[in-house]
């Protein structure tokens, strides 16, 4: 008889320890997925901060280099207004030149009929 009951206070003692050791084996499962959704969460964080930094920097270098043309056209802008410029400062003083001789050239035309007229003048 005590070697019945040492046996079925075995046999208890087993159940109550797989038990204990199954309910541990649960817990230790759902502490893994939890520890695998938060690995997740962190990665799924991770990889949207680098896109983001990604982002930033082709936009950052997107700003750059339309920056850089915005340079060059206003430089080539700048070199076309002081082209123009130039060039209506040369058509004024050729124009000035113009008036100049043209002035002249009525002021010696002027003269030369008063001359002309004094001298085939007949009395």
């Amino acid at each position: 008889m005590r070697d019945k009951e040492a046996i079925e206070n075995e046999r208890k003692n087993l159940i109550r320890n797989l038990e204990k050791q199954a309910k541990v084996v649960e817990r230790l499962m759902a502490s893994e997925r939890s520890l695998r959704d938060q690995l997740v969460r962190h990665l799924t964080h991770f990889v949207a901060i680098f896109q983001l930094k990604l982002f930033q920097n082709t936009r950052d270098q997107s700003v750059q280099v339309m920056q850089e043309v915005i340079d060059v056209h206003i430089a080539s802008i700048q070199g076309l207004t002081t082209e123009k410029l130039d060039a209506d400062t040369r058509s004024k003083a050729d124009l000035r030149k113009a008036e100049d001789v043209r002035s002249s050239t009525t002021v010696s035309t002027r003269f030369l009929t008063f001359v002309s007229q004094d001298l085939f003048e007949v009395d």
